[in-house]
């Protein structure tokens, strides 16, 4: 194991010693945007009026943020996830840029990942 000393380091970025921590820095307390306190799903908007939303967001959650009425007690099965709802429908466990349009709203897969998509991107259309 090689080890090195924070001068070495230092001296690599040529001067930028202010950039080099002289202590540990524990990162278990550090927060970013993916991390959340409950597992209900995140909805996020983006600057082009689209919005992130996440692949296990409920149903629930998405007809009260867009005023819609997905999972209608007209469908025989009613599903918790958007994922699981925009699969049911299509028929399979869509890819990277496929979409599925429902009730004005386009879902367009962000990121998916081992046959789940984690992340849609929703924008309203028809209007």
């Amino acid at each position: 194991v090689a080890r090195l000393r924070i001068s070495d380091v230092a001296s690599v970025l040529k001067g930028a010693e202010d950039v080099v921590a002289t202590e540990p820095w524990n990162c278990s307390n550090k927060v970013d945007e993916f991390d959340t306190d409950t597992d209900d799903g995140e909805i996020y908007s983006l600057v082009d009026k689209s919005f992130r939303v996440a692949g296990h967001t409920d149903v629930s959650k998405i007809n009260e943020s867009f005023n819609v009425q997905l999972n209608s007690d007209e469908q025989q099965e009613q599903f918790e996830t958007i994922g699981g709802l925009i699969a049911h429908l299509i028929g399979h466990v869509p890819g990277k840029g496929e979409h599925y349009d429902i009730q004005g709203l386009r879902f367009e897969v962000m990121h998916s990942k081992s046959g789940v998509v984690k992340w849609y991107r929703v924008k309203r259309i028809g209007n």
